[in-house]
């Protein structure tokens, strides 16, 4: 009897024990992800937004409004796509082209583009080089979730020389905790969206290297001139931070040639619904920048290379892909 007693009391010993274990793994598992979300802008930031014409009632707004329908998200077939493999995958192997630093010449060129995937892109510009959206692991603040269809064909430690990053919003596919931390020992400036800044300074980027910009502001940065252009999309790394930071386009101009990185169509796979006024928004964005003596624009648009991908896109290098791929885009675009 007493045997048995005590044979019990060692089990509850086990489950006891197994529960603090697990206890202690969840809550180190809830702050590293706390972290990973970054911090929101302080009160005098906000105070500081209410004066402009795009923020009320402690949001940003967008021209348009766009419809985010939180219950058919949340639906087993749409929320479980998010963790599991996606039936949209694709069924064999992306073409890709393995990079390394020495890829990249010493001397950037007048033009060049090199996609990483979703919005990631390596520019070359009147001989400046600079980045748009780096991520380079998962799209989620917990490894196991929104993968990436293939690794980056460039590893974060291999980067070329950068003159600047720029960061067009704060969710998980455009900015990274981890790729951001890899970053932040760098000297390059950080261009990025107003608000976006309090997320990268928590995380070791220091106040002196970024740039925050709201719609329809330009900056000069290496000699490029930067414009942050209005987009319709949306906010946010957690459940009640939606539109509390801004989202932009922007575009980029040197030496008679311009970029033009569109933000809006990343919109129409998470809205539907809202697809109907993308392309005018889209178009709002673009005809801004014509009239110019900037010359011909090349228009580049985020694709979808995570597991939550409706629409997929591969991982590749491209030389002068505006040349003859995104311009071709343009071209419908402006008759």
């Amino acid at each position: 009897m007493a045997e048995k007693k005590k044979k019990k009391t060692h089990l509850w010993k086990i489950w006891l024990l197994s529960f603090f274990v697990l206890l202690l793994f969840f809550s180190i598992s809830s702050f590293l992800t706390l972290f990973k979300i970054g911090k929101a802008p302080d009160d005098s930031e906000k105070e500081f937004f209410r004066k402009l014409p795009n923020y009320r009632d402690g949001r940003f707004l967008n021209l348009e409004p766009v419809e985010i329908n939180n219950r058919k998200l949340t639906k087993k077939a749409g929320f479980f796509r998010f963790i599991f493999d996606s039936p949209n995958a694709p069924k064999r192997a992306y073409p890709r082209k393995e990079l390394i630093r020495a890829s990249f010449p010493d001397k950037p060129e007048e033009f060049n583009v090199c996609w990483l995937g979703h919005s990631s892109l390596i520019f070359e510009l009147g001989g400046r080089r600079f980045m748009v959206d780096p991520v380079f692991g998962n799209a989620a603040p917990v490894p196991w979730v929104v993968k990436r269809f293939v690794p980056s064909p460039l590893p974060a430690g291999e980067l070329p020389e950068l003159d600047f990053v720029v960061i067009s919003h704060d969710h998980y596919d455009h900015l990274e905790y981890s790729t951001i931390r890899a970053l932040r020992n760098k000297k390059f400036p950080v261009i990025t969206s107003l608000g976006v800044g309090a997320r990268l300074r928590s995380w070791g980027i220091p106040k002196k290297r970024i740039i925050e910009m709201n719609w329809n502001n330009y900056t000069t940065v290496a000699g490029v001139k930067i414009h942050a252009h209005p987009a319709r999309h949306f906010s946010g790394r957690s459940f009640d931070d939606r539109f509390s930071t801004l989202w932009s386009s922007f575009s980029f101009e040197r030496n008679g040639k311009k970029i033009f990185f569109e933000l809006t169509a990343d919109t129409v796979s998470i809205s539907p619904a809202s697809a109907e006024n993308t392309v005018p928004s889209i178009w709002y964005a673009w005809k801004s920048m014509r009239g110019t003596n900037a010359g011909r624009t090349t228009t580049v648009f985020p694709t979808k290379s995570f597991r939550s991908s409706k629409i997929y896109a591969g991982v590749c290098c491209c030389r002068y892909i505006g040349e003859f791929l995104i311009w071709q885009c343009i071209r419908i675009m402006s008759q």
